[in-house]
């Protein structure tokens, strides 16, 4: 999986500012990143850690990014289908909700 350019836009300027709480994000995603081959579960398990700071935080885009990485740590790497459809289902009903529409990927 490829980082949009939104990941990157919100890496600057949350460094720019200081602001370590939501930097955290970043680090969840390398960790995750890093053991997704190797141990797929440990993946999950950080990538919904970061998916829960960013609803913590507000973070709309990142939960949904976030979620994304669950789904493609489910299909791509745990082999986990039965454990991946339940989300799969909700993410294409959230990404087709008017709410989600403006996402910033969808330029």
């Amino acid at each position: 999986m490829s980082e949009p350019k939104e990941f990157f836009r919100c890496q600057r300027l949350w460094s720019a500012a200081g602001d370590a709480e939501r930097l955290r994000l970043f680090d969840f995603y390398h960790q995750a990143y890093n053991c997704q081959e190797t141990d797929p579960e440990q993946s999950l398990a950080l990538f919904t850690q970061a998916r829960d700071l960013a609803a913590h935080l507000r973070e709309p885009w990142w939960v949904l990014y976030f979620d994304g990485c669950r789904l493609n740590a489910l299909t791509s790497f745990a082999h986990d289908f039965a454990r991946a459809l339940p989300l799969a289902i909700e993410l294409t009903v959230k990404i087709n909700s008017p709410t989600d529409r403006d996402h910033p990927e969808w330029d």
